[in-house]
């Protein structure tokens, strides 16, 4: 809201559309019990309501054979990832390794982190997340992704297991935005 009037009058860009925001709820007994009065009960309500949805939409997702690492700095194997990625979506910019590493690795103080999930030894996806407050509440945001055609499994297994460690930190909501078919 604060960036779009410049980019529209000033940089005289042209407004797209709206991007979709996609919410996961980790623990929303915490924002229940921060808002609403008679905390006990939402604390509750809320982990009652969560043991619900988890056995709806689990955050368990599997695929055998792959492996999770961090990043430290993106190679230039992520530019297929993030050109497959992007011709399938038809809207966007591809990130390579240069463009990647400007934005989420070489900014001392931001607190990026950085995953891939590959299988054997051929990157499928990645992704970079942010531990960030949004509205007084602690979230998980989910900066930048891309996966391989054909590995929107490994890239959902890549989100669920980035999902399931900020809930075992506490965090109360996983944040993405996104236009791309795969949402």
């Amino acid at each position: 809201d604060k960036s779009y009037p410049g980019f529209i009058k000033h940089l005289q860009y042209s407004h797209v559309t709206v991007a979709p925001v996609y919410v996961r709820p980790l623990h929303p007994e915490v924002i229940l019990a921060q808002r609403l009065p008679f905390a006990g009960i939402w604390k509750v309500l809320g982990r009652t309501a969560m043991r619900f949805y988890d056995s709806l939409r689990p955050l368990n997702a599997q695929v055998q054979d792959l492996d999770i690492s961090p990043v430290q700095r993106f190679s230039s194997e992520v530019d297929e990832v993030s050109r497959q990625f992007v011709s399938r979506a038809g809207l966007g910019c591809t990130r390579d390794a240069k463009f990647l590493n400007w934005r989420f690795a070489g900014h001392p103080g931001v607190d990026d982190d950085r995953w891939e999930i590959r299988r054997e030894s051929t990157l499928l996806a990645y992704v970079v997340t942010r531990r960030a407050e949004l509205f007084s509440t602690d979230v998980l945001l989910f900066m930048d992704m891309a996966c391989a055609d054909d590995a929107d499994d490994a890239l959902m297994v890549l989100m669920s297991d980035r999902l399931q460690v900020a809930r075992e930190q506490g965090l109360a909501l996983g944040v993405v935005m996104g236009l791309h078919p795969l949402f």
